[in-house]
């Protein structure tokens, strides 16, 4: 019971759940987060499509059950996971600010208020 508690309310301030759920909420009714009141909504779904993609390819890079011609590879695919997850960072750091600005990409990946309001002041 305290594990499925502890994970529910994780999901709760999770920031990628919460841009999901802003498909499905009213307009109006969104909160007053950072990220809703100065980006725009087109470029806060392409950087968490791009999130949700980047953890659905880690998830089966990890998990290694989408084929079955995997198994017959001399190695399993789930000990390049480090190397991806490594890869991450690259990827945040030089490939993302190519599709974003620098300001977008702050106020999307930074969690933190005092980090937000360096961002203005």
């Amino acid at each position: 019971g305290f594990l499925l508690y502890m994970g529910v309310e994780s999901m709760i301030s999770n920031d990628i759940l919460q841009r999901v759920l802003l498909l499905v909420t009213d307009p109006q009714r969104t909160p007053p987060t950072h990220y809703t009141r100065f980006v725009r909504f087109g470029v806060t779904m392409r950087f968490t499509i791009i999130q949700a993609a980047a953890f659905v390819f880690l998830w089966c890079l990890h998990d290694n059950f989408y084929s079955s011609y995997l198994d017959t590879l001399p190695f399993s695919l789930a000990m390049l996971f480090p190397l991806f997850l490594l890869l991450m960072v690259p990827l945040r750091l030089f490939i993302l600010p190519m599709f974003f600005t620098r300001l977008d990409l702050e106020l999307l990946t930074a969690v933190e208020d005092h980090l937000i309001a360096k961002l203005f002041y």
